[in-house]
């Protein structure tokens, strides 16, 4: 079953023929990535691709790391807040945000992330190994968590 999804301009998003997901962020035209609405919003149509795909069974993991050189997720585009009038508006652009780390953490398949391209744990991310080997080592990083929030981390 192919999925498709609407164009990304932020994000690369592939399944392999051993059932990965790909999520690689290379927030258009700027140095740095960073979460402001438009990766918010693609990142949480993959997330749905990927809760489709690991339904039918095509999708066993999930990899969301980085295309740029040196870095994963700066953190929020700051840059967007000065378009919100009231502090409300800003917490709710949060509280979807957490959500959709939530929908993330919640995956029925093994959702984690490399730091960036250069990260140690972005070579065992690339070949897959840190997912599907738990005696690999970069299997901490790539397969239980890395960079993101709560996503296969112990509370």
């Amino acid at each position: 079953m192919a999925i498709t999804l609407p164009i990304l301009q932020d994000w690369r998003f592939s399944i392999d023929f051993e059932g990965i997901a790909w999520a690689i962020i290379d927030r258009k035209g700027e140095s740095m990535n960073s979460l402001g609405r438009r990766p918010t919003e693609e990142l949480g149509e993959i997330v749905k691709a990927v809760e489709k795909a690991a339904a039918s069974g095509e999708a066993k993991g999930l990899v969301i790391m980085s295309a740029k050189e040196t870095s994963f997720i700066a953190g929020a585009d700051i840059r967007e807040f000065q378009n919100f009038d009231t502090e409300e508006k800003i917490k709710d652009v949060v509280r979807q945000t957490l959500e959709l780390f939530d929908r993330i953490d919640r995956l029925p398949v093994t959702a984690g992330g490399a730091l960036s391209r250069g990260d140690p744990a972005a070579a065992g991310a690339r070949s897959g190994q840190g997912l599907r080997d738990e005696g690999h080592p970069t299997a901490g990083a790539a397969a239980r968590g890395g960079a993101i929030p709560r996503a296969g981390a112990e509370e």
